[in-house]
C-alpha cells in the first residue's frame, strides 16, 4: 500500500518522517508550509505547530473546500499511515 503521494521527491528525517524536498520553507511570495496547507497538499501537524492558528484556519477551509487530499473520503494522516505500516 503506497501513499498517493509516494511518488513526490523528497527526504528522510531521523524520526522516520519524510519532508517533501520540491520546496523551500519560503517561497517569493510567502510561506511554503501556509500554501501547501490552503491548497490541501498537506496536513497541519498540530505535533510540531501546535496552536498555529494560521494554519489551523487554512486546514480548515481546506476540509470544507474539499481541496486536495480533503477530496478524499477518507484521507489517512500520515503520522496513522506509517503506524499501519509498522504492523
Amino acid at each position: 500500500m503506497a501513499a498517493p503521494w509516494g511518488n513526490l521527491p523528497r527526504r528522510s528525517k531521523p524520526d522516520g518522517a519524510f519532508v517533501l524536498t520540491a520546496l523551500g520553507g519560503l517561497l517569493p511570495d510567502g510561506n511554503a508550509n501556509q500554501k501547501l496547507v490552503k491548497q490541501g497538499w498537506c496536513w497541519w501537524y498540530r505535533k510540531y505547530a501546535p496552536g498555529n492558528t494560521m494554519l489551523e484556519g487554512l486546514e480548515k477551509e481546506a476540509r470544507e473546500d474539499r481541496r486536495g487530499l480533503w477530496a478524499d473520503p477518507g484521507p489517512v494522516p500520515p503520522w496513522e499511515w506509517r503506524k499501519r505500516k509498522e504492523r
